[in-house]
């Protein structure tokens, strides 16, 4: 696989959904950065291959394909799956990138204080932490609530909107305004050591997103709160480990009694960093309309 005399940038995770804006953003970059994206499997490969990207093994499953997989990288972005592994697959990753010479490591974490009590929360903390320590450069992504995920949770057909929450309003970002930022940080991460930049555009209740998928879609909607033990059998059902769902289920339960103030609190980190303004929740539901109509 070529690599770019300056080095290369690795990208974690292009097949998931903040991946596929993220390499799609990357597109017209590719002539003066050399982009080569981590596949897991060889249906990954093909799909990664479809856009043009060179492709290289990395299954974090298999640690033995870390280190060469990072062969001549000198960026990396470093996305994690919702698993209790993340923890160990995380501490792997940052062992191999200090030991390929990596230079700058773009982390995906997530939204909250940095003395959270939370165990969902906390996990991201210990990572970033491990990552300030390893003696590579980095920068800290952390998105709060995905506004990606409220149409798979939408029952279009009953006009039922499920969430875990309670009345209580948290922040949202899109996907599409995660891939810039971290499209504009791999670009130029230099200017960006040793920042965390909090990823949380506008503060929406469920109630609240609900009234605007019925105005934009045309169909009525409402919210429906799931309590916890059920929350938990869903999660469990398709197939999260009990040990990561279970502290995401006691968080989600915090944050319905109010006893979470921070998630509802904003940034104009979309803004300031791409120079265009965060996708509303408005702008979302219109941008994906045939989802909610």
């Amino acid at each position: 696989m070529p690599r770019a005399a300056n080095g290369t940038t690795l990208i974690m995770g292009g097949t998931g959904t903040i991946g596929r804006y993220l390499m799609q953003e990357l597109l017209p970059d590719r002539e003066r950065l050399s982009v080569v994206a981590a596949a897991r499997s060889d249906k990954s490969a093909q799909e990664l291959g479809t856009l043009g990207y060179p492709t290289v093994l990395m299954d974090l499953d298999r640690h033995e394909t870390l280190l060469p997989a990072m062969e001549g990288v000198k960026t990396l972005f470093m996305l994690k799956p919702y698993s209790i592994d993340y923890l160990i697959q995380s501490k792997r990753v940052i062992d191999a990138a200090r030991k390929a010479g990596v230079e700058h490591v773009v982390n995906l974490g997530s939204f909250g204080a940095d003395d959270t009590p939370w165990t969902s929360i906390g996990w991201n903390r210990l990572v970033e932490a491990y990552l300030q320590v390893s003696g590579l450069r980095f920068t800290h992504l952390r998105p709060n609530f995905f506004m990606d995920n409220v149409p798979k949770r939408t029952d279009r057909a009953q006009g039922r909107i499920v969430h875990f929450f309670g009345d209580t309003a948290v922040s949202w970002i899109a996907a599409q305004d995660i891939a810039r930022v971290a499209a504009a940080v791999l670009r130029n991460p230099a200017a960006y050591h040793g920042r965390a930049l909090p990823l949380a555009a506008e503060a929406r209740s469920m109630i609240e997103i609900a009234a605007i998928a019925s105005r934009v879609s045309g169909r009525q909607f409402t919210a429906v709160h799931i309590p916890p033990e059920e929350a938990l059998g869903q999660l469990l059902k398709v197939g999260w480990q009990e040990a990561f769902a279970r502290p995401f289920v006691d968080y989600m339960k915090a944050i319905s009694e109010g006893r979470v103030p921070e998630v509802g609190g904003t940034a104009r980190t979309v803004e300031d960093v791409t120079g265009r303004p965060s996708i509303t929740w408005e702008g979302f539901i219109e941008q994906h309309r045939k989802l909610f109509a």
